[in-house]
């Protein structure tokens, strides 16, 4: 397993479920609308096959498995995710929903026959695209969709989250920080090593003023110091790896993201790859507004 596998099975270990911790509510909403509506717009045969490539922790086709649930609307829902994450197996009257982990687009042995529409947020840009695409084109039915969202390089989100990365990446080179925890672990009350965890924070706050802040440092460091008076040294090192081990991974996943963003060169390579493959490809290009 590579590294970026590792730091999304990490990720997906300590229970989340959307792949951007802490999205903002606006966003989560409009893609959920996004994605019921496109189900609601399929006509299709019973049951609804649908297949979702990268589904994490099962974030999206949950929603959609519950809404299908909740409708009465008979419906198989199939999810896949080449890192490891916590599986899902349920079934409620006509409706279905299994994931699986450690399961690759390009070689997934089981992919159904009969999908009436495959989906992909912010996934199957990680994959090996042509592979990824050829291998879901024999799957879909006549007339059924594969439908994508990526990352815009130019969108607002992927600022905001390249200002985060910025910041992590200077957070974790920055020894003084890593240090100062570390001294903190044998002597919680060293007031030197606060001092100076204080003053490196202060002068990343200068330069990367945003990105520290949607990083989650200050808030891990309050933690940390109100925190590891009450701990045995042996609790002390266990969050201090946590710390630090956590603000790495992190680092590690935004620059996957933003070496997976889409710009408008990249976006016609895709085009043309899928048309040459059969499909009739329909791009649409929407930006969700900063909160």
């Amino acid at each position: 397993m590579n590294r970026a596998i590792d730091n999304w099975s990490q990720y997906w270990s300590e229970g989340n479920r959307d792949s951007i911790p802490d999205w903002p509510e606006q966003y989560r909403l409009a893609l959920e609308s996004f994605w019921l509506q496109t189900l609601q717009n399929i006509t299709a045969d019973i049951p609804l096959c649908c297949l979702e490539i990268g589904c994490g922790n099962g974030g999206l086709i949950k929603k959609l498995y519950d809404w299908a649930r909740q409708s009465g609307c008979a419906a198989q829902f199939t999810g896949i995710d080449l890192a490891q994450i916590n599986q899902l197996n349920l079934r409620d009257g006509s409706a279905s929903l299994t994931t699986s982990g450690e399961t690759s687009m390009e070689s997934y042995q089981s992919l159904p026959s009969n999908l009436d529409i495959a989906i992909s947020q912010f996934a199957i840009e990680y994959s090996n695209i042509a592979v990824s695409l050829e291998a879901i084109f024999h799957s879909l039915k006549p007339g059924a969709q594969l439908v994508c969202i990526a990352h815009s390089e130019t969108s607002v989100f992927v600022q905001e989250q390249h200002k985060t990365y910025i910041a992590l990446e200077a957070i974790n080179k920055h020894k003084s920080i890593q240090n100062g925890l570390q001294q903190l672990v044998e002597k919680p009350s060293d007031k030197r090593a606060t001092e100076t965890i204080k003053s490196a924070i202060s002068t990343l706050m200068q330069s990367h003023q945003q990105g520290v802040q949607n990083s989650g440092i200050l808030d891990a460091y309050h933690y940390f110091l109100t925190n590891s008076c009450n701990m045995d040294k042996g609790q002390r090192k266990k969050l201090y790896r946590q710390i630090t081990t956590s603000f790495t991974v992190f680092e590690n996943r935004l620059a996957d993201m933003m070496n997976a963003t889409i710009d408008q060169a990249k976006l016609q390579r895709l085009v043309k790859m899928a048309t040459d493959i059969g499909y009739r490809s329909e791009e649409h290009t929407s930006e969700l507004q900063s909160p």
